[in-house]
């Protein structure tokens, strides 16, 4: 099963609706944004996608009843979810997972927050003291592009744990 990652959004709604449409074309059934959608009018562009949205507030989502009002599966972040056989442990920063750790033993760690993109494992992000240390790790980057000027996202094949980055 391959699934959508987004991060860091923040509210630039071109970026948005590429992704969306990119994403529906692909007949791709699940996204998880790490957070910084940051105001629903935002948050209602992701409501045209044709699949299921999980999400994460992020530090710039200060508007949390707003987005929850759009998005019904908005929670704070660090959460764990299941999918296709697989715990993704899912978080805006690394930090939230330092500071509260829900899964010792996910498949995979999912963040944003530094719009960097990064592929790689939970050794190498420091965090093999609560993870195992061939835990993938994988942050998207940033879909508004307003730090690196890419505006990326992730598809994660579930099967095997290969992500792939995408600039839309």
């Amino acid at each position: 099963m391959k699934i959508a990652v987004i991060a860091d959004s923040h509210d630039n709604m071109n970026a948005i609706r590429r992704a969306v449409r990119f994403l529906n074309a692909r007949n791709v059934k699940l996204l998880i944004h790490t957070g910084d959608i940051v105001a629903p009018f935002a948050a209602r562009e992701f409501m045209f996608f044709s699949g299921r949205i999980f999400a994460v507030y992020g530090n710039n989502d200060g508007e949390k009843k707003g987005l929850k009002d759009v998005l019904a599966d908005i929670d704070g972040p660090p959460r764990v979810l299941e999918v296709a056989g697989r715990k993704l442990l899912v978080a805006h920063s690394v930090d939230e997972i330092r500071e509260n750790c829900p899964e010792k033993r996910p498949d995979a760690v999912i963040c944003g927050h530094t719009h960097a993109v990064e592929i790689s494992t939970a050794y190498e992000q420091d965090l093999s003291d609560l993870l195992d240390d061939d835990c993938l790790f994988l942050n998207p980057g940033e879909l508004c592009g307003y730090l690196s000027d890419r505006t990326t996202l992730a598809l994660l094949e579930l099967d095997d744990l290969k992500a792939e980055i995408v600039e839309i």
